[in-house]
């Protein structure tokens, strides 16, 4: 009965630690644009993945490790960079679907987002 608990209070802990904000670097150099830019597309990441704890602490690292690693670019690219992860935030929004197994059937299912245009 605790065993649950303690799996789920760990994974909690790990989204946590993925969700902490960069020390150092990251708050020097990074801009307002691009700090609203990283919150857009951590936004778009937990609305797609939701309860996918895997998948959410995956993409929020990546996309850590990927700001981490621009943190000292130029003040000419920072817009490009800028841009590219606001369209990759739109792009999880809007094209990317997160399937969810049904127990049942042992067949997976899409769930479609209420911001779809679904061609039917």
């Amino acid at each position: 009965k605790d065993a649950p608990r303690a799996r789920l209070d760990s994974r909690w802990a790990m989204l946590r630690r993925a969700a902490r904000p960069a020390v150092g670097a990251l708050g020097r150099s990074f801009t307002t644009e691009s700090s609203r830019a990283y919150r857009e597309l951590l936004k778009a990441q937990r609305e797609l993945f939701g309860e996918d704890y895997r998948a959410r602490v995956a993409a929020r690292l990546e996309t850590r490790t990927q700001f981490m690693q621009n943190a000292g670019a130029s003040e000419s690219d920072v817009p490009g960079m800028v841009q590219d992860a606001r369209d990759a935030a739109v792009f999880l929004r809007h094209n990317v679907a997160q399937t969810v197994r049904n127990d049942e059937t042992g067949n997976f299912g899409v769930r479609c987002a209420s911001s779809w245009p679904l061609p039917w």
